[in-house]
């Protein structure tokens, strides 16, 4: 199977193609898509596309992978690059905010074990309370 690999970027992204044969994988061509500096959003976009797409014509892949770049950009704390009116059309202002929302619910460390309360049965398997036992010793 032909898999091609992407990792975006708005100057820089990486293109990777391998075959996976016999569960191993194989370089078929990779590379980067540099932008020159100072080259507005759309026309980077466009040479971006361009670029791939001439990758994809050429190696045909059968699956793709790619980084879930709008999602990263919040850990970067970058407000202004994931705020750019450019994003408008791209993604929706609606699928922006669903986003958004999984990156923060993503960052939420959620405990979903009961707390043992201190007349409950000692996890231990000693048969005593909770705090007559294990309880006691954290005390």
């Amino acid at each position: 199977m032909r898999i091609i690999g992407i990792d975006p970027g708005y100057a820089i992204v990486g293109v990777g193609v391998v075959d996976y044969i016999k569960n191993k994988f194989y370089p078929v061509k990779f590379g980067a898509v540099d932008t020159p500096a100072g080259t507005p959003f759309n026309d980077r976009l466009r040479i971006i596309y361009d670029t791939v797409a001439e990758v994809i014509a050429e190696t045909k892949p059968r699956c793709m992978s790619i980084e879930k770049l709008y999602f990263n950009m919040h850990e970067a704390k970058a407000d202004w690059l994931y705020n750019l009116r450019e994003w408008d059309g791209v993604l929706s202002s609606e699928r922006r905010r669903e986003i958004t929302k999984q990156w923060r619910e993503s960052k939420q460390f959620r405990n979903t074990e009961k707390k043992i309360g201190p007349n409950d049965p000692c996890p231990c398997g000693s048969g005593k309370k909770y705090k007559k036992c294990c309880g006691k010793i954290a005390e």
